[in-house]
């Protein structure tokens, strides 16, 4: 600054004025070591979000492929608890235990002998033309339907006989494979055993010396 006497002196106070011009920002260095961590996190929550949901998913299919066992079981066990059975005659198991048919009673009364009955048929039909899953079916009087919300890999039925189980009692067994859906990946495996308790002739159906 030059003063009134012609001579030039300094100007105090200002610290920047003899260093360097003051650095402001980042290196690009910095931004790309920057951008890297920011990445490496990311990718790990990514990770972490990915396998929840994996195994959020398998969970609910699990849960619905024991919903599918639960309703086929249940479904089938009302009709064969109204079972009208005195022999092994009395039940046809169909396509290597895939199939069931047998009668059931219209109504529950003391002589089930003279009651009208219905014929029952159980059996699995594919749920699409390519899939592996199959739908569990029944066909009764008020036509075929399908039980909704079932779905099945396999289905096996078989007659126990008196004396294999219990000395006193035959029984069916019932044993299935269900699944979530027709691409579910979960299963679910259950077994039934249901009684099938004679019915025993009204003494007015014995011959005499069946009665003595």
């Amino acid at each position: 600054m030059r003063s009134q006497h012609g001579a030039y002196h300094e100007q105090k106070g200002r610290p920047c004025d003899r260093t360097p011009r003051c650095r402001a920002g980042f290196t690009v260095v910095e931004v790309l070591v920057g951008l890297s961590i920011f990445v490496l996190v990311l990718s790990i929550l990514f990770s972490l979000t990915r396998e929840a949901q994996v195994g959020t998913n398998l969970s609910v299919d699990a849960s619905d492929a024991l919903r599918s066992v639960f309703l086929a079981t249940e479904t089938m066990r009302r009709d064969v608890s109204r079972l009208v059975f005195q022999t092994r005659d009395d039940l046809s198991i169909f396509n290597q235990g895939r199939g069931l048919s047998f009668l059931v009673a219209d109504t529950l009364g003391d002589d089930l002998w003279n009651s009208p009955a219905t014929a029952v048929t159980y059996m699995i039909r594919p749920a699409s033309s390519q899939s592996d899953v199959f739908q569990l079916v029944c066909q009764d009087k008020s036509g075929t339907r399908t039980v909704a919300g079932c779905y099945l890999k396999d289905l096996m039925v078989v007659f126990r006989p008196k004396g294999q189980i219990s000395p006193l009692q035959a029984y069916l067994e019932i044993s299935m494979i269900g699944v979530g859906s027709p691409g579910g990946k979960a299963t679910y495996a259950g077994s039934s055993l249901i009684p099938l308790t004679p019915l025993v002739p009204p003494r007015f159906y014995l011959l005499p010396e069946e009665a003595s």
